[in-house]
């Protein structure tokens, strides 16, 4: 039973992980073969020798994390330098690691021209805490000036490119849940929770060249400092230079059925009157 597992901290200990398609892998918590969902992400454990999680191949992967030994790996191939993990924990439930994050713990990777992208899907695994008092708005992942995830105090999600931004219809409220941000080459901006969109909007134009050139997690990165911090856990961290198709997206999030129709006010921007 998942509820009489118990929950290690942990400073590594190796586990292999296997290649699968997008979706394949039971989640975090799924070790008495449940199908993963609400439940809880797909194992995203390794070594130095593991691969990625997920088969990325022709979905153009650029970023494939695990929390493990060393607590944070890229597992593309070759692998983007990380630059920065301050205050990562890792909790175990046997085979299965996630990265948990106290509001002082951020991951840092090394400014990449791989992570120039003109059509994008960030999808992964969160379990938020509640933002600390007076914070409206926690980072999940942000490359600056150019995308980015969010989880706002009243459990809602952001997707952003630049400074437009789709929220969710739906709030996160209390245990796992798969999440995924979607921008394609028409300039569309999808938000998924648990493989199902929850927000749609068109932007008038693509993602902005440059930036800042590295990508934060767990808090936003800006002159040598960390804001908005995210309190909570994270697992399977995917960021592809394409745009995935909804069906894919269900899979990623254990789910056999999905909604793929964007919401009737599509995605509200609401700093909007």
């Amino acid at each position: 039973m998942r509820t009489a597992c118990l929950l290690w901290l942990i400073a590594g200990c190796g586990f292999t992980s296997q290649t699968s398609p997008i979706g394949g892998d039971p989640g975090p918590g799924d070790v008495d073969g449940g199908t993963g969902g609400p439940a809880g992400p797909g194992g995203g454990s390794g070594t130095s020798a593991s691969r990625c999680d997920i088969d990325g191949t022709g979905l153009g992967l650029r970023l494939c994390l695990t929390f493990d030994s060393p607590q944070v790996q890229d597992l593309v191939d070759p692998p983007h330098q990380v630059a920065d993990t301050t205050g990562i924990q890792i909790l175990r439930i046997l085979s299965n690691a996630t990265a948990k994050l106290d509001g002082n713990a951020h991951i840092r990777f090394m400014p990449s021209t791989d992570f120039d992208l003109q059509a994008l899907t960030l999808e992964l695994w969160i379990d938020p805490d509640k933002l600390a008092k007076g914070q409206s708005s926690a980072t999940i992942l942000e490359r600056g000036q150019q995308y980015f995830v969010a989880y706002q105090q009243d459990g809602h999600l952001q997707c952003g490119i630049a400074d437009q931004r789709v929220t969710s219809a739906v709030a996160i409220v209390g245990g796992w849940h798969h999440v995924a941000c979607r921008f394609d080459a028409a300039h569309e901006l999808r938000i998924y929770v648990d493989g199902s969109v929850s927000g749609c909007t068109q932007l008038p134009g693509g993602i902005p060249t440059g930036g800042a050139g590295e990508i934060a997690i767990g808090a936003s990165y800006s002159a040598s400092t960390y804001q908005n911090s995210y309190v909570g856990s994270l697992d399977n961290v995917h960021l592809f230079a394409s745009a995935l198709a909804d069906a894919d997206l269900c899979r990623a999030a254990h789910k056999t059925s999905c909604n793929t129709r964007c919401p009737e006010d599509g995605g509200r921007d609401p700093r909007a009157p």
